[in-house]
């Protein structure tokens, strides 16, 4: 009968989801917020659950993630999130109305002073990082080059989770995985626009520099959002709706950059045949958002109380709470030998994890619906926004940042340093964009 339930609930969530946003006016072939928000959650957080439940995942059955009752439970709390989240988009849509707002026309290159002030945040993204590097111990990319991968989950942690050098990382990381990609999102969709040679030197080489800065932590995640990054600017920026044919040979193309990173940087498949490969590299696209949150269940409340809070930011202490590392505890419970090695690893899971992990279920159901306003607010303003690359890499950005609430908690976006970084590289990039050099007096003025 729980088979049956589970079929049910599983097939009719997305059709009544995706008839409340087609309500709601999202075009889900177009490039904005809404829709690259709420297809990256169906695909991530809620696709993989069907071979969850029937055992068809390796990646679970290796975690030990089999109780059904469990995977159904993931299911309902993924489903009520992504349906209370489409009902607080469409409630925010109906009191302001999107209509038929398609933007302001073909989309014109950068004018006056926005492509001086883009070089001068790309140097100083790539100064950030160049100081980031500096103060690792090591490099992760290194070691894979180098044939040594005896200590590269060490690295790997070193340069992030367990990040203990000069600064904090969350700082670093607004600049060489937010400001930087943004820098080469508005120079790709310049170059397109403009097909000037100098131009595409910078783009080539921003992309350049921004996928080793993706890569230099051997991670498998910002590598690929990069290249998703730049095939969403090509789109926004060329033909404005996405195609399915190109769609999927991108997803493929990505696809395999995932079995190649397992392969080669990983090293946990090299004597695998492909089969392996290809299956362990689809279950962990699929699975590897989803199989934590049945830690979650399992944790709070059984093994630990509600946490009530505790995971969400305290910034220099000012709450009455000591701050919770949420997916570091998970991490921990679901590998028991975590704590004896020097890895300091990570286990995030879709926001509603987070969300029922402090508050319980009742969390999910009102959290839910704000996000989903706060979608559509992002989606509103940034298809009010005059047609440029700037409005081109700043939906992109925004599309990408929020669509990771699929396999994330919600902490990090309460003090969101990255979006902080990029609203304002947005707004210094607008205001330039709006001066022009007036000769021969060398000054500037505000464009009518």
């Amino acid at each position: 009968m729980q088979t049956v339930v589970f079929l049910i609930i599983y097939i009719s969530v997305p059709i009544v989801c995706y008839r409340i946003l087609k309500l709601s006016n999202v075009r889900f072939r177009e490039v904005s917020v809404s829709s690259i928000f709420f297809s990256y959650y169906f695909l991530i957080a809620y696709v993989g659950i069907l071979p969850f439940y029937f055992s068809f995942s390796r990646y679970a059955y290796f975690l030990g993630a089999t109780d059904t009752d469990t995977i159904f439970q993931i299911l309902v709390m993924s489903s009520s999130a992504i349906l209370m989240t489409s009902i607080g988009y469409a409630v925010a849509e109906k009191i302001c109305p999107l209509a038929q707002m398609t933007g302001n026309g073909e989309t014109s290159s950068l004018k006056n002073a926005a492509f001086p002030m883009l070089i001068v945040l790309s140097i100083i993204a790539v100064i950030v990082t160049l100081l980031f590097i500096k103060n690792l111990p090591n490099v992760a990319l290194s070691s894979v080059f180098s044939g040594d991968r005896s200590h590269l989950s060490q690295m790997r942690s070193e340069a992030t989770s367990g990040y203990s050098g000069e600064g904090h990382f969350y700082y670093y990381r607004a600049f060489f995985q937010s400001l930087l990609p943004f820098c080469l999102y508005i120079a790709f969709s310049e170059s397109l626009l403009t097909k000037n040679n100098w131009k595409r030197v910078i783009a080539l080489g921003l992309f350049i520099f921004a996928l080793f800065a993706a890569l230099m932590n051997v991670e498998k995640a910002p590598a690929i959002w990069l290249l998703m990054g730049c095939y969403l600017t090509y789109v926004a920026t060329r033909s404005k709706i996405i195609d399915l044919r190109s769609l999927i040979v991108v997803v493929l193309l990505l696809f395999a950059l995932v079995c190649t990173i397992f392969y080669y940087f990983v090293g946990i498949l090299e004597d695998r045949t492909m089969m392996d490969l290809l299956a362990w590299g689809g279950d962990r696209i699929f699975m590897g958002g989803i199989a934590p949150g049945y830690f979650y269940l399992q944790i709070f409340p059984h093994d630990h109380p509600y946490l009530m809070g505790a995971s969400l930011p305290n910034p220099k202490g000012i709450f009455p709470w000591e701050p919770y590392r949420i997916a570091v505890e998970v991490y921990n419970y679901m590998n028991p030998f975590a704590n004896i090695s020097e890895v300091v690893g990570s286990a995030p899971t879709a926001f509603w994890g987070e969300l029922y992990a402090n508050f319980g279920k009742v969390a999910v159901f009102i959290v839910s619906p704000i996000i989903g306003v706060i979608i559509y607010i992002m989606t509103y303003l940034t298809k009010s926004i005059q047609e440029s690359p700037i409005k081109v890499a700043l939906t992109v950005w925004l599309a990408m940042h929020m669509m990771v609430l699929a396999e994330t908690g919600i902490s990090g976006y309460l003090l969101d340093v990255d979006m902080t970084v990029i609203l304002f590289a947005a707004l210094m990039l607008t205001i330039a964009n709006k001066v022009r050099f007036v000769a021969p007096m060398q000054r500037y003025v505000l464009e009518e």
